[in-house]
């Protein structure tokens, strides 16, 4: 492995192309990648006799890029929005979902998952998860991952940040394994 690249070695040239962190990584055609992501759908869609999607919506960039893509490809009436919250979502997030099927003209249906969620076992799972970083972590309190130093040229990291119900803030940084 060399340092610049991250990537096994490689000729000068060969090196040349594979810079993870080229400032010209980012430099593309934008509108020929909507196109090529577009056909790709529509060329999928008919592999599978399919008539349109089905796209989780959840208020936040990734999935309104994705239903917008969509929309683009395919039409509003062949794209379906679904919403679902669950008793930790954020109100805003559902506002921000409905929001977005709005200004894309596509039809929404919400399915709140708290249910299925507790039935199984994910919100007791994930509690458990917590207390073997934090043994104090219990009802009450409030937790969420952070992602930090990709942007310093290093590789993300995962933290775990908990809240106390006294407003306690306690972040560990979580193992790569």
């Amino acid at each position: 492995m060399n340092d610049e690249t991250l990537m096994p070695s490689r000729t000068e040239s060969e090196s040349e192309e594979y810079r993870l962190l080229d400032p010209h990584v980012f430099e593309f055609d934008c509108a020929h990648e909507v196109r090529r992501i577009g056909l790709r759908v529509c060329t999928e869609l008919v592999k599978l006799r399919r008539r349109g999607v089905v796209l989780g919506m959840s208020g936040g960039v990734d999935s309104s890029v994705c239903a917008a893509l969509m929309v683009r490809a395919l039409g509003t009436k062949r794209v379906l929005g679904l919403v679902m919250p669950e008793s930790e979502s954020s109100p805003t997030s559902e506002r921000l979902a409905y929001a977005m099927a709005g200004l894309l003209g596509i039809e929404v249906v919400r399915e709140e998952i708290t249910a299925p969620l507790e039935a199984l076992g994910a919100y007791r799972i994930r509690d458990e998860a917590i207390r073997r970083v934090i043994p104090q972590f219990g009802p009450g309190w409030k937790s969420s991952i952070g992602i930090a130093g990709g942007l310093s040229g290093g590789f993300n990291r995962f933290d775990l940040i908990v809240q106390s119900p006294e407003g306690v803030v306690q972040s560990v940084r979580l193992p790569y394994r």
